[in-house]
């Protein structure tokens, strides 16, 4: 072969080569080529966020689009893309809507979401927001409406299917395009294995549209070291949502699901995105124990959930009550206010430090530290249905009674197995089937138990979802409060159910037992504030002060912050509380300023800022409680970061101001006190050191 015929080869590959990256990286179209497009805009009364859809064939500007006219939608926020032209179908047993779809008809209307919460982030919500009702149809003439829902902090959509019988959904074409060069900070969904999914690997930073290959190229090489315990480590079947990205221009978005109830499943994100494109995959055959289908079916009419984009930037993402905006109201059970008895509050809890229940005599130590540090709860973990030879209930009932004596009420946890999980910890096949659920309810009320933590759920199926929402309802009629752990992601059901208190979703602080694997380091911190905890209550289980410390350098005044940046209507404060030599009664025996600080310190909050922060760096939040509030920040770097915020919110006025920091070493702390004013004048200002955070109480001085 001659040289210039291996040349002109060269330039053919070169070309092929670039046009491959040029389709990758390839912007929207100014103008779409296809004559017969329809182009339409939803344009918010009440936000700066708009809609574009386009009835089209993109082929011929997007090629990796299929050669038909479609559906497609994109994000526009201040003229700026924030998705690129996406798809948008259904697909059921008995119809398709997929291909030459017409908008016949759109609708719009302006509406309130108000409502109440028990626990979160805030604790009322009022806000204006825009339906639009779009008729779509198909070439057989059949009908599907599209619902898209525009609000200051979000844009949500849903397909409404009409009819009536049944309906089984064999396909959503949902589709997320990322512009090119956008990063992303997302979590590998975990794959099926005898204790996932559980939303339990860690939060990374990725190119928008890396595959998730890592851990399953991994797995392949160390997953035999650990395959006899029946876990799947290493093991990722795409990718979780939410997952939270910034364009080159800047804008976050938050790509994730709300409105999921027991008539669909919940999703996650394809595993290996083609151009930029994220799609939605259905749970695995093998989630639960492979028990349930993986489809969801229904009755018609049918509500698929929403597709929620919270939107543009993180202060309004990490602000977003968009998650219970759109989901169920308050369930009717209630009667249409709180319930009294669902008391947000603080617990200890044995397991973390021992990796296993203590007897009856080291919950009462931990009885007597809830009452000796102003919490209002003590957590009994796994097997303890195993004491006194299998006849638990009058040691449960003693315990009880001396917890009550103190103020004190006690959690029991249960497996939420049955027959789609393999977890062998009791007590199991209790809460799986509804009359045996509702008999060991109504003993736990009898007996005075205040919660329920229930474990080991590894499923988003239908099935699964179903079994979640009758539980909730349940353990309301029975008035126990709820606490999901090894669970799906929080959907919202807070809202209708007030008595679901916070659910786990996350890789927590209990992996400081478990080194080989490491526990969440300085960064994770900030990650979960932007990511997993936008999403709803986070059970995970902070203030481990020195394994924290010893293993990731995590600061103890990194560690106290956690209790105010992380969200739970129930925080399980995990340290030891029974040795004097370690944990909270050694660190409030040398700093009893701490101890003042998490006796006081809410679990719920009436409003939630953030100050400033961002996913690369680290975050400052404040949170306000009958008039107090609660400034945190943490460090996700190995530098220093100056903070230097206005004191701009709460009521005018003067302040006092407690600070709690470092001093010298990171093990260590120092407890200041200044005043401070509101007005824009003065400011909040402090250094947080590597790895490092601080707390400031901020109550004001009358006068």
């Amino acid at each position: 072969m001659s040289w210039c015929v291996r040349v002109y080869h060269m330039l053919v590959m070169f070309t092929a080569l670039a046009t491959a990256h040029c389709a990758t990286a390839r912007p929207d179209p100014v103008k779409v080529s296809d004559t017969l497009s329809v182009v339409r805009e939803l344009v918010s009364d009440h936000s700066k966020i708009a809609v574009e859809l386009v009835e089209a064939n993109l082929h011929s500007d997007l090629d990796f689009y299929p050669d038909h006219r479609g559906l497609y939608y994109r994000l526009v926020h201040n003229q700026v893309p924030v998705l690129n032209w996406s798809p948008l179908g259904l697909e059921t047993d008995s119809q398709s809507f997929v291909s030459d779809l017409k908008i016949r008809d759109v609708q719009k209307s302006t509406f309130t979401h108000e409502y109440d919460l028990a626990h979160g982030k805030v604790s009322h919500v009022k806000k204006m927001a825009e339906r639009f009702l779009l008729a779509v149809e198909n070439p057989l003439g059949q009908k599907l409406t599209l619902e898209f829902v525009l609000q200051r902090d979000a844009v949500a959509f849903r397909y409404l299917v009409p009819g009536n019988g049944t309906v089984t959904i064999r396909r959503e074409l949902t589709g997320f395009r990322l512009p090119a060069k956008s990063a992303g900070v997302m979590q590998q969904y975990q794959e099926a294995s005898k204790v996932s999914p559980a939303y339990e690997y860690f939060y990374e930073k990725v190119k928008a549209g890396e595959t998730d290959d890592g851990k399953a190229s991994i797995r392949k090489i160390f997953q035999l070291l650990v395959g006899f315990t029946g876990l799947v480590i290493f093991g990722s079947d795409g990718w979780a949502m939410p997952a939270l990205f910034e364009t080159p221009e800047k804008k976050a978005l938050l790509i994730t699901e709300a409105g999921v109830d027991a008539n669909h499943a919940a999703m996650h994100l394809t595993a290996k995105p083609s151009h930029n494109l994220y799609t939605l995959e259905w749970p695995s055959e093998k989630e639960g124990n492979g028990v349930g289908d993986s489809l969801p079916q229904g009755s018609l009419p049918y509500k698929t959930p929403y597709r929620t984009l919270l939107c543009c930037d993180l202060k309004t993402i990490f602000e977003s009550t968009a998650i219970t905006d759109l989901a169920a109201p308050l369930d009717k059970k209630f009667g249409g206010k709180l319930p009294a008895w669902v008391k947000p509050g603080k617990a200890t809890w044995d397991w973390l430090s021992y990796v296993a229940t203590g007897d009856a005599a080291r919950q009462k130590e931990y009885i007597d530290a809830a009452s000796q540090f102003g919490w209002q709860y003590t957590l009994i973990d796994a097997n303890w249905n195993k004491w006194n030879n299998n006849n638990a209930e009058p040691v449960i009932k003693e315990l009880v009674a001396y917890a009550r004596e103190r103020n004190v009420g006690l959690w029991l946890w249960y497996n939420s197995g049955g027959p789609t999980n393999s977890v062998t910890e009791e007590p199991r096949d209790a809460l799986s089937e509804r009359e045996v659920r509702r008999r060991e309810f109504a003993r736990l009320q009898k007996l005075g138990i205040k919660g329920v933590k229930i474990d080991f759920w590894q499923s988003d199926k239908q099935s699964m979802l179903q079994q979640y929402l009758d539980t909730l309802a349940d353990a309301a009629e029975h008035q126990l409060m709820v606490n999901f752990h090894g669970s799906t992601m929080p959907k919202g059901w807070q809202r209708r159910y007030p008595n679901l208190m916070t659910m786990k979703a996350v890789k927590g602080a209990e992996w400081y037992q478990f080194p080989v694997f490491r526990g969440p380091n300085a960064h994770d911190s900030v990650y979960y504030a932007f990511t997993r905890n936008v999403m709803g209550p986070m059970d995970f289980t902070p203030l481990v002060f020195e394994q924290a410390y010893k293993q990731q350098k995590i600061t103890y005044a990194h560690s106290l912050a956690l209790s105010v940046i992380f969200e739970s209507g129930v925080q399980h404060f995990a340290d030891n509380a029974d040795d004097i030599k370690k944990g909270f009664r050694k660190l409030t025996g040398e700093y009893p300023f701490v101890g003042a600080f998490l006796r006081e310190v809410p679990a719920a909050w009436q409003e939630t800022l953030l100050l400033e922060g961002n996913t690369d760096s680290h975050v400052v939040v404040a949170r306000v409680h009958e008039g107090v509030w609660y400034v945190a920040g943490v460090n996700g770097t190995t530098s220093d970061i100056h903070i230097r915020q206005p004191f701009t919110f709460g009521v005018y006025g003067k302040y006092r101001a407690e600070w709690i920091r470092e001093d010298g070493s990171g093990d260590t702390l120092r407890y200041t006190e200044t005043e401070l004013h509101t007005g824009g004048t003065q400011f909040i200002e402090t250094v947080i050191r590597p790895r490092g955070g601080f707390v400031l109480k901020l109550t004001r001085v009358p006068g």
